[in-house]
Formats: structure tokens, C-alpha cells, sequence
């Protein structure tokens, strides 16, 4: 039977929970933040309509990326599942109407691919991609008016996965570890076989569906057991078989037998032996039959890999750890032992991944062999030898390895990635050369992360900063979701730059940049972004070097440039051709020109006369005929002070009723104005409005100075995008023909004054403390997405001023770094960046300073030249800058002796702020230790306080309390009371110390005196609120103790009533309690009235066990009005060791009560379809079962909602009564309310920016 409705596809396993839900913990949602990036294997495929793509098959999610002409992916949908993934392939069905069978198997004209895959629950499923359908209606909104949002990773926007066809594997009494370990599928789509036990086998045939909705139907099946342990399992390509005239399509496919080649190893005889089975589709399974056997020598080493060939047809090669192997069902038929063999290349060690190339050009077949070193070896194969030559090296540690379908003409476009190393695409030359032309990045493994506040960041947004990586491939990163900015070349030494202009070149490849210097020097670069040349054109191009530079533009095919004295008109070529206007000849020499802008040979300015001291706004016109001559046009608009900017856009930008005609002029004045003209076709200029910019100081409201405005269209709307001085940003929807400015939101980005510069009708970039790229959508919001800078630079602090179309015509960003001018281009779709600081060594842990300006990471197993020595240790790192800010290895500054001895592991650290006395603060990084080998025993605990260096700001000095020993290595540390620092040892020992502290010369030191407390286990993550201890223990998860400071005594209090190993814990202040375990679920647990006991509130699990919880505020994708809560969540970050992270967040009640609902139904219909009980009760709403319903049309809704639609719709009225403009109704209600739950559903999945 067909599934009209897609497999529960959840990556967060909730078990069912019968307790009775409690009132303390309303409405948490568990969503996948960023999902695990470790790609277990990789499947080329094609899409509908012909275009190629791949499918990333990880643990537990499923991606299918588009293959774009560049190289590049684009991820078109990420599929969570329900069961961890054993193996999967890729099912074709290749049509034949004009080629017969076997003649080339590439060249056959493809239908879109279908993705068969295994999974842990013992099943075989089928599941089709199908691209969005056309939506007759925008995308509603719930606030009524557009507003301002973050951009976030949307991965299912770009069509749906519809299951057509679950079927389950074995029969009782089978093992379900074994079930499903291999998946084998014929070329031709007419037959798989699946992997049973160690020495059998289930295959079974295929009818081919009748459409592209229909289910796949498996006919029949039959079993086929073996003489000894199968080691692989693979069909061959049918060979060349030509039909006779007038067969149909299913005649043809009929007359080619289907061969499976089988490699065992044959425990009887000792010794491995190769099998090939046949099959005639259209026959009984029960008549498939044994074609050949043929045992193999001894000396044959183990066999890692095999692949069917493409060219030489009806054979397959296995790969062992010394050689390649050629095996023909012809010869296995005879019993031939004179197969094809060739060895191996030496030191490239073990083959990890094999690939055969796609392209049907080339006369042999091209194997690939990727080993674990990251070399990647190419086997020549053909019928009578195979020669293997070196093609290329990737990253070391890739075991994710295929060819892509993408002809790049000069080589092969393979996918490769590991668990310990990014995952990218290359291209493999058939000289040898590999070039990179993708790349995702790994975070796997991930050690620790700690949340912090940027200092320069007055939003109080928060970011992640992870470890993660293994000895020299350990790495610091900040994770940002944003739009990634790859710099191609930077060049010079470019500090206090005062403007950046740029503008492209009429020959298309290149860019003219411009830049000003305080000092009133201007000098002028040229990039060819082909050749990827930079050359200073300053004197060749005539330009005005010793005058401050107002603006740049362009007049027709020449260069404008305006500075203080006047207007300079450029060739744009290599050899000078300058004309030049004064401003004395324009405007007399009574006055001077403080702005300008030049837009396609209109010229305004903001002109002050000394007499009068008037400011004006005077439009000119520049002809461009007959040289550089500048005509007075009529009209001009006092200002009521100074211009701080000046710009122009053509209108109309978006349709309306009463659409302005010509160009409209906007201008930034000191007294915090924004002034709107129209200049009409006849250069008139006419005044529209003035606007007071005023923003929210988050007590009261203050005028600010505008710095820069960009018009875009929103909606059939013209908005104006201003940037003030204070680094807010506001929206200004244009009303009555550009006459009436009406604000509808306000965000703040930073301290920094924020600019605006547009490029095209619907995008601008906007600097301030982040850069970010504003896109208007067409369901009336402007969407934030922040650029984000790859390793190596700083933040940008300034972009391209260029208004004329520099990005459409090229897809490179001149921009300034630091002190460097940077080109960069700009990433095609949002996704999660990563900024990393190389270590060079195993981090373990990191912890932020309490300035958010550094973080101590600790390292451990780092090299050294004793032999048999581990060392541990702690870098103190600037997040901006990633440089040193100590010593390193870390030394007192005063002694210059080391901190740490040899084979001292650093096992935890804290940092411990505590007030001596009113207005004195003293910070200490707390570390516990313990010795691994050696002579010493036990552990230390260690305090050392950092402070500026005197010489250098940018330095640290290093001092440390006497550490003090302790019986057993300190795991975990936090602090408690007034001067008291908890810690927890090996020894399964909790103990409380207190620091001494003399009132006169403020000399600090510890009491001798230690309060302890005996746990069944050792707790390895402890934290302190209000005097109440938890723990994290190896055998009771959650262990909460007392710690009383008048009696000197920690007393139990509760702990979690099942026995499991717990790995970490969060306490919220409602006084829930958060905690992880190494089976992989989150708990939540909440005390009773009295304390004296705990309740079990939800459980959920998740696909790995969770090392790591802390809750961080984080940007909403809302970002609302600046200041106001509504554009922040508390989310509880969950880490995995895999680089997966999860958040758990509250919902508003109306919202969680809408979608509970919404949720229930669905699995209730989900069980419906597959024959299953349903689950009664839910406490935690699913995040990605949430997601699977926005792919779903309406009539699946009704489906799923069934008898629920009166409640589902009085849901969504109480939700709508809380809007302040709620949506007006019209039309089909049922259609509506499904909407509105979808983007209920949609805010709910996308609240967060990591």
C-alpha cells in the first residue's frame, strides 16, 4: 500500500511517559540545532528533471544536496530518522525505449532516483524526493506588518521526502544487530539484496512503480545461505544484450539475467571463495540458481572493498590491503584463477573509500581507491590488466567517498569526508592535480563549548565557542549562522581609512576600489577577480590622489570621481584621460560642497555658504556628451544642518498605486533628520518629507544621527533602510507617493555607527559591529543575514560605499578587515560558519573569561621530546584576534616556572570570581589535576589570576595562589558561599574549602579546614545554587546535596531514583533540573514542595548521549524592537561528542497547547498508517516531527487532523486575540488556520541563532 504520509522522521527517540504531567514545566520544545556533520557515506543521484545531486547519509539524518555547474552543493532538504541508519543506496530506473540494455548504462535516460535505505529498527524503506509545489498564496504572516528577522538554516525549504514503501526485514526468531548491515540494489532497479545473518542473504525483486507517486512494491522474496561469513555482496552491470525489434520496454529487461557476485569466506575449506548467482526478471525467485563458484588462493589478505565496474561488463573488483582484484562472472563460471591483480601503492596505507568514475568518455573503467592517509590511488581496469597510478590527496582520515555526476571536462568531481576531518568536493584531473571547489566543515569530536557576550555587543547577544578536533587537528571555533565570506586576496597596510568606493570596470572582470585617508590622500586599486591581480592605478588612471574623495560613481562608460574642489571625470583605462569641474565654477566662491553622490550621471551635493551659512541640496546634471559639462538643474532643499550622507535611487523600486516617477534623493543631516527628495526626469528636485530619526535606549528615547540610508522593495512596498549613529537600524515603510515615512521596526546591531549600502533592488549590506546582508522576502519581512569572515581575518569594519550594481556584475566584496583590504566573495545560502583558531593539540575544555574577551582552553597529550611524557596544559587565547595571551606553556610571570608538570592532566576548570571588599574584585581560574604515571599520586587543585600586562595591553600576567594537594584527582569544581570553592575527586569524595582572606593587606590563602562527603561515585560535573550541591555521578545521574556554611556540613537531599551513568546537568531557576546520561537522554526532573525528593517531568532521546548543557540567550529569528525582550530566548544548548547540538526551549502557552495538539495527531496518524498503537501522551513537543508537517499540503493536514479541526481552530483564536494586529479573515477558514499553524510551527523550529 502507498504511504500518502511521510515517515516519522525524528531524530529525537521521546519514549512514551505515562506520569501525569506537571504544572511546573509548561511547553518545552527539543529541535536540532545544528544537526551531526560526520558523513557516513555518499550517494550520487539525479533529481527530477535531470540534475544532479547527492545524497550524505549520516547517523541519523539523511541530506540531499544539488550538484551545482561550479562544484559547489546546495542543500535542497535534511531528513532526520527515527532509527540510526545502516546502510543505504541508491535505486535507479533507467529507461530503454531507444537504447538497448547494457550498451551504456550512463547514457540511458535517467527518471528521478529513488533512496533505499536500512535502519536500526530492522526495516527496509524507500523514500522519494519531490521538489516544492507552486503555492497559490504568499506566505502568511502573523504580525500584520513587516519586521525585522535573523536569518536562519531552513533546511526542508526546498521540497519534501515522501515514503513510498516501509517493509520489514527477517522473520521471528532473526537478530536484529544483523538484519539489514549491507544493502545491495541492481543497476537497473530490478532486484536488492540485504544482509540476514553472517552467512545468509535475503534478495528480492522489484516491480518498477507506475508513476512518480506510486509505491515501490516488492513482489517477492528468497533466501540464500552460504558456506561460511559473507564479506560482501554486490549486483553487476548487465552486459551488452541487444534485443530483438518490437520488444517492449519490459520484454527487454526480462532477456538480461541479473548476476549477484558474492565474496565469503569459507569456514570448511579455510580459505575465501567467490559465488555469482542468476536471476531472470519476470521468473520465480525460486528459480535463481548458482552460476558460479570458484574458491580463491589463501594468500588472498582480507578484503575491504568491491565495486561493480561499469565498462567491462559482468565483473567487479575487490580491493584488499595489498592489492586490487578483477573478478568476471565469466571466468568464476569456468573456475579461471588467471584473474586481473595489481598491488597496491606502499605507505599510502589501508583503502577507506572506492568510487568508479561516471563518465562514460573513457574507454577503461576508472576506480578509485581513497586510503586512510588521504591519497587517493586510481585503478585502469580493463579485461586483460589493471594499472593503479596516483591521482590526488584529500584530507587524511576521509572514509565518505564518491564521484559525482557533474562532466567537468578535465577530470572527475568526487565527494570526500570523515569523522575527524571536514567533508568537501573536489576535482580529480587526469593529471593528478586536485582542486577543492567545496568544502562542509566537521566539528567532530566536540570536547566542550562555553556560552559569552561579546564585549563590544550592546543587543546582549550570545555566541558558542567549541573545541573540538584530535591532537595537530585540535581546533577553537565560534559558531555564527551566516552567510560565509571567503576571501580570495588581500594586499597592504590600510589603517584609518576614513571611505571605500568601489565601482566595476566595462570590461566586466574587474573592479575599480578608491580609498580616502583622513589626511586627504585618495588612491585608487584595481582587481582583476579572473587573474586575481591587484594593481595600484592611481597615477595611470589620472586620479586625484591629493584631495579627500567625496564620492565615486559612474557617468556612462567613465569614472566620476568628486572630492572637496570638484568634480574629476576618468577614462577607467590604463593610460589618463581626466577632465575636471571646480566647484567655484559652479557654485562661486562663497561656499563649499560637504557631500555628494554621483548615480548615472546625476550629481547631488550638500553645499554650505559661508555668508549665509545655509546648507543646501543641489541636484546636477552630467552630460555625456561634448566633455564634462555640468548643468545647473532647478530646485534645491535647505537643510537644517550638515549632511552626514548623501544618496539616489531610481524609482519605482516596487509597484504601488501612485508610483513616483524619476530619482529619489535622500539625505542624513546632524540634527538627526532624514530628508526624501524627488528628482524628476528634468532633474527638478522636489522636497517629500522630513523624518526625526529616534530610537530606544532601551529606558527612554533619544534622537540619533543618521549615517547612511538604502531604499529596497518589500511587499509592493518602497522601505527605507536607515543606520544611525548609536548602531540601530531602522525600517521606514514609504506612504503617499514617498511624502509620509511610517516606521514599523527598530533593531539594534552593535555600538558601532551602522552603514547601508544597497546593490540591487531587494538586498544591501549593513556594517556596524558584525556585517550583515539584508534580503526583503516577499511574505513582507527583511531578513537579517550576518556575514561571517573565514579564519585568518578580523571583523569587517567597513564595506563597499558602491551603489551601482558592483555585485550584480561581479561576485566579489571589496572590503576592510582589521588593517587589510580584503576581496571576498560573498556564500549563496545561510548556513552555520565557523571562525577557528588551529591548537595544535587535544583541547578538552574551555571556559570564557568573565571580560568575554578571552577564553582558557585546556590541551592535553601535547608533544614533547621526552619520551613516554604527557603533557597538559592551558592556552589563554584572544577570541578576536586568536593570539597568546600568556606564555606558553603557561608560566608565572614572576618565577617564569612552569605551572604544570610533566604528566599533570588537567581534568577540570572554573573561574571564580569573589569581592574582598566593596568596589575589589579578584578573579581566579580555578584548575584540578591529577598525575597519570610517574611517581606522584593524588592531584592539585590550582588558582592563578591574569591580569593586564603594564608593557602590553594585549598581554596577560600570570600569578597563582599556592596549590594545595589533594588524595585524588579534582574532576569537577564550582564555586559555593561567600569564599568557598566545591570540588569533586576521584575518590568519589565532595569537598568544600574556604578562602581565608586578611582584611589589611588583602593576602588571600586557603583554611586548612576541608568539609567532605562520601558519594557511591565519583561526580564528574558539579554546580552550586544556593548553598544546594548538584552532581553529575557515574552511577546515580543527579545527586543533590546541602552544603551548610554556619554548621560546617553537606547533608544529602535527594537523588535520581534510577541507577544510570550521568554525564552532565543544568539547574533553571525555576528549580528544574536538566540532566543528561550516557544512553543519550535529556531528563528533566522537578523537586517537591518540601525538597526532599524529585519527580520525573519528560524524558527524550536523543541520537547521542549529551556531554555537555548550558543555557545561553540567543538571538530569536524575530529580532523585534531594540531592547525588548521578545528578541531573545533561553535555550539549554545540548552538545554531542559528534558535533550535533540540540536546544531545549519553553514555548508560550498558547503556542505549545496549539502544537501539542497538532503533534498528537499526527503520530496518532502515523500509527494509523503503519498498524502501531499509538502513544498516548506526550511531555516535550518534537522539533522534527514539527518540521516533517511544513512540507505537507493541505489536504494531508485535514487528513492528519481528522476529527481535531474545531480544536485546532479555536487554538489559533486565542493565539491570533494575543496578536496586536491580528491577520484579517477571509475566504476558506480551515485553509487559514492551517497557515497560521504553520507559522506557529515555523517561529517555533527557526526561534534561534547559534
Amino acid at each position: 500500500m502507498e504511504h500518502t504520509l511521510p515517515e516519522l522522521t525524528q531524530d529525537l527517540d521521546m519514549e512514551e511517559v505515562r506520569e501525569k504531567k506537571t504544572t511546573e514545566v509548561p511547553g518545552f520544545l527539543c529541535k536540532t540545532l545544528v544537526p551531526s556533520p560526520i558523513v557516513r557515506k555518499a550517494l550520487p543521484s539525479w533529481l527530477p528533471g535531470g540534475e544532479a545531486a547527492v545524497y550524505l547519509i549520516k547517523d541519523v539524518t539523511i541530506e540531499l544536496h544539488r550538484v551545482n555547474d561550479d562544484g559547489t552543493l546546495t542543500c535542497l532538504i535534511q531528513h532526520p530518522m527515527f532509527k540510526k541508519i545502516r546502510d543505504a543506496q541508491v535505486l535507479c530506473f533507467k529507461e530503454s525505449a531507444k537504447l538497448d540494455i547494457g550498451v551504456n548504462a550512463q547514457s540511458l535516460t535517467r527518471e528521478p532516483d529513488v533512496l533505499a535505505y536500512t535502519s536500526m529498527d530492522g526495516t527496509l524503506a524507500f523514500l522519494r524526493y519531490a521538489p516544492p509545489a507552486a503555492e497559490s498564496s504568499s506566505t502568511p504572516t502573523t504580525t500584520g506588518k513587516p519586521r525585522f528577522r535573523y536569518s536562519t538554516v531552513e533546511p526542508a525549504s526546498t521540497g519534501t521526502f515522501g515514503m513510498c514503501g516501509t517493509y520489514p526485514l527477517g522473520t521471528l526468531g532473526d537478530d536484529i544487530d544483523q538484519i539489514g548491515q549491507s544493502l545491495a540494489l541492481d543497476p537497473l532497479g530490478r532486484a536488492g539484496v540485504v544482509a540476514a545473518t553472517q552467512n545468509r542473504l535475503a534478495m528480492f525483486s522489484i516491480r518498477k512503480p507506475a508513476n512518480d507517486t506510486a509505491a515501490i512494491v516488492i513482489q517477492e522474496t528468497q533466501s540464500i545461505e552460504v558456506p561460511g561469513v559473507i564479506w560482501h555482496a554486490m549486483f553487476l552491470t548487465p552486459p551488452t544484450f541487444t534485443s530483438p525489434i518490437g520488444d517492449d520496454e519490459e520484454t527487454k529487461s526480462s532477456r538480461v539475467p541479473v548476476h549477484l557476485m558474492v565474496y565469503i569466506y569459507d569456514t570448511a575449506a579455510a580459505k575465501p571463495r567467490v559465488l555469482v548467482y542468476q536471476w531472470f526478471p519476470g521468473t520465480p525467485l525460486s528459480t535463481l540458481y548458482e552460476y558460479g563458484n570458484m574458491p580463491l588462493p589463501t594468500e588472498l589478505s582480507l578484503p575491504l572493498h568491491m565495486t561493480a565496474l561499469n565498462e567491462v561488463k559482468d565483473s567487479a573488483l575487490i580491493v584488499t590491503e595489498t592489492e586490487a582484484c578483477l573478478f568476471e562472472a565469466g571466468r568464476i563460471r569456468s573456475g579461471d584463477l588467471a584473474f586481473v591483480r595489481a598491488p597496491l601503492p606502499k605507505g599510502a596505507g589501508l583503502v577507506t573509500g572506492i568510487a568508479t568514475s561516471r563518465q562514460a568518455s573513457y574507454a577503461d573503467d576508472y576506480v578509485y581507491l581513497l586510503h586512510e592517509t588521504g591519497r587517493i590511488s586510481r585503478v585502469d581496469a580493463c579485461t586483460t590488466e589493471a594499472t593503479v597510478v596516483n591521482a590526488g590527496q584529500v584530507e587524511p582520515g576521509s572514509f565518505a567517498f564518491a564521484v559525482l555526476d557533474m562532466d567537468m571536462g578535465t577530470g572527475d568531481l568526487v565527494f570526500a569526508g570523515g569523522a575527524m576531518c571536514s567533508s568537501g568536493v573536489y576535482l580529480l584531473s587526469t593529471d593528478g592535480a586536485v582542486t577543492r571547489y567545496f568544502e562542509l566543515p566537521n566539528l567532530s569530536p566536540v570536547f566542550d563549548f562555553d556560552v559569552y557576550t561579546p564585549p563590544d555587543s550592546t543587543s546582549g547577544q550570545q555566541r558558542l565557542l567549541v573545541t573540538h578536533g584530535r591532537s595537530e587537528g585540535g581546533m577553537f571555533s565560534e559558531l555564527r549562522t551566516g552567510l560565509p565570506l571567503r576571501v580570495h586576496d588581500e594586499v597592504g597596510d590600510f589603517e584609518n581609512i576614513s571611505g571605500l568606493w568601489s565601482a566595476p570596470d566595462t570590461i566586466g572582470h574587474r573592479v575599480f576600489v578608491f580609498i580616502t585617508y583622513p589626511w586627504n590622500e585618495t588612491n585608487c586599486l584595481c582587481y582583476d577577480y579572473e587573474t586575481r591581480e591587484i594593481e595600484d592605478v592611481t597615477d595611470a588612471l589620472g586620479v586625484d590622489s591629493g584631495k579627500e574623495t567625496l564620492a565615486v560613481g559612474r557617468d556612462g562608460e567613465r569614472l566620476v570621481q568628486v572630492t572637496r574642489d570638484g568634480v574629476i571625470s576618468l577614462a577607467g583605462r590604463t593610460e589618463p584621460d581626466v577632465e575636471k569641474t571646480s566647484f567655484a565654477e559652479l557654485f562661486g566662491m562663497g561656499s563649499e560642497v560637504l557631500a555628494a553622490n554621483v548615480l548615472r550621471g546625476q550629481l547631488v551635493v550638500g553645499s554650505r555658504h559661508f555668508k549665509t551659512g545655509e546648507t543646501r541640496l543641489l541636484p546636477r546634471s552630467l552630460p555625456k556628451k561634448e566633455g564634462l559639462r555640468i548643468e545647473e538643474t532647478p530646485g534645491s532643499w535647505l537643510l537644517s544642518s550638515e549632511p552626514t550622507f548623501l544618496s539616489q535611487y531610481d524609482l519605482p523600486l516596487a509597484p504601488s498605486e501612485r508610483p513616483l516617477s524619476g530619482r529619489i534623493c535622500i539625505a542624513g543631516t546632524l540634527s538627526s533628520e532624514i530628508v526624501v527628495c524627488n528628482i524628476d526626469p528634468f532633474s527638478a528636485l522636489t522636497h517629500l518629507c522630513t523624518q526625526k530619526v529616534i530610537v530606544s535606549n532601551g529606558q527612554e528615547y533619544e534622537d540619533a544621527i543618521p549615517e547612511s540610508a538604502v531604499v529596497i522593495a518589500n511587499e509592493g512596498w518602497n522601505m527605507l533602510l536607515v543606520g544611525a549613529r548609536t548602531g540601530h537600524m531602522l525600517l521606514y515603510r514609504m506612504m503617499e507617493e514617498g511624502t509620509q515615512l511610517q516606521l514599523v521596526d527598530t533593531v539594534k546591531l552593535g555600538s558601532r555607527p551602522v552603514k547601508i549600502r544597497s546593490h540591487s533592488k531587494t538586498e544591501a549590506y549593513v556594517a556596524s559591529d558584525a556585517v550583515w546582508k539584508v534580503i526583503a522576502s516577499q511574505a513582507g519581512d527583511v531578513t537579517l543575514a550576518e556575514m561571517v569572515m573565514e579564519q585568518g581575518l578580523e571583523s569587517i569594519s567597513l564595506v563597499s560605499k558602491s551603489v551601482d550594481g558592483l555585485i550584480d556584475a561581479s561576485p566579489i566584496l571589496p572590503c576592510i578587515s582589521g588593517t587589510a583590504l580584503a576581496f571576498a566573495e560573498v556564500g549563496k545560502e545561510v548556513r552555520l560558519c565557523t571562525r577557528s583558531i588551529p591548537l595544535e593539540a587535544t583541547p578538552r575544555r574551555v571556559i570564557t573569561d568573565h571580560k568575554g574577551t578571552g577564553a582558557f582552553t585546556v590541551l592535553t597529550n601535547i608533544s614533547t621530546e621526552t619520551s613516554g611524557v604527557t603533557r597538559s596544559d592551558i592556552k589563554y587565547i584572544d577570541i578576536a584576534s586568536g593570539a597568546l595571551k600568556t606564555s606558553y606553556p603557561l608560566a608565572t610571570t614572576d618565577t617564569d616556572s612552569l605551572i604544570f608538570k610533566d604528566n599533570e592532566v588537567i581534568y577540570s576548570i572554573f573561574e571564580w570570581s569573589i569581592q574582598l571588599r566593596p568596589g575589589v574584585m579578584y578573579h581566579y581560574v580555578c584548575a584540578g589535576t591529577g598525575w597519570k604515571g610517574g611517581v606522584d599520586i593524588g592531584g592539585r587543585l590550582h588558582f592563578l589570576n591574569f591580569k593586564p600586562s603594564k608593557d602590553d595591553p594585549g598581554r596577560s600576567r600570570v600569578k597563582r595562589l599556592k596549590p594545595f594537594r589533594t588524595a585524588d584527582a579534582v574532576v569537577a569544581i564550582a564555586s559555593i558561599a561567600s569564599f568557598g570553592v566545591v570540588y569533586s575527586t576521584l575518590g568519589k569524595q565532595i569537598c568544600v574549602r574556604t578562602l581565608n582572606v586578611n582584611g589589611t593587606d588583602n593576602k588571600v590563602g586557603f583554611s586548612p579546614e576541608e568539609v567532605t562527603f562520601k558519594l557511591r561515585s565519583a561526580a564528574t560535573r558539579i554546580s552550586v545554587k544556593d548553598n544546594v550541591i548538584y552532581c553529575s555521578t557515574q552511577r546515580d545521574s543527579v545527586v543533590v546535596l546541602t552544603y551548610d556554611q554556619a554548621a560546617k556540613k553537606i547533608a544529602f537531599l535527594y537523588s535520581d531514583p534510577k541507577p544510570r551513568l550521568g554525564l552532565d546537568h543544568w539547574v533553571r531557576g525555576s528549580g528544574l533540573v536538566l540532566a543528561s546520561d550516557k544512553s543519550g537522554y535529556v531528563w528533566g526532573f522537578v523537586p517537591s514542595m518540601n525538597g526532599s525528593q524529585q519527580k520525573r517531568s519528560f524524558q527524550v532521546k536523543l541520537p547521542v548521549a549529551i556531554s555537555r548543557m548550558k543555557e545561553a540567550s540567543l538571538l530569536a529569528s524575530n529580532a523585534g524592537t531594540a531592547g525588548s525582550p521578545e528578541g531573545f530566548c533561553k535555550v539549554i544548548i545540548c552538545s554531542g561528542i559528534d558535533g550535533s547540538i540540540f536546544g531545549l526551549s519553553q514555548l508560550p502557552a498558547e503556542a505549545y497547547n496549539l502544537l501539542h495538539l497538532v503533534q498528537k495527531q499526527y503520530f496518532q496518524a502515523i500509527a494509523a498508517v503503519r498498524g502501531e498503537t499509538p502513544w498516548e501522551q506526550r511531555e516535550i513537543l518534537n522539533g522534527t516531527a514539527l518540521q516533517a508537517l511544513l512540507g505537507m499540503n493541505t489536504e494531508q493536514w485535514k487528513k492528519i487532523l481528522g476529527t481535531a479541526l474545531e480544536e485546532l481552530s479555536r487554538f489559533v483564536t486565542v493565539m491570533e486575540t494575543r496578536l496586536e494586529e491580528p491577520p484579517a479573515r477571509t475566504g476558506d477558514v480551515l485553509e487559514q488556520d492551517i497557515d497560521a499553524t504553520k507559522m506557529v510551527i515555523r517561529n517555533a523550529l527557526s526561534e534561534v541563532i547559534v
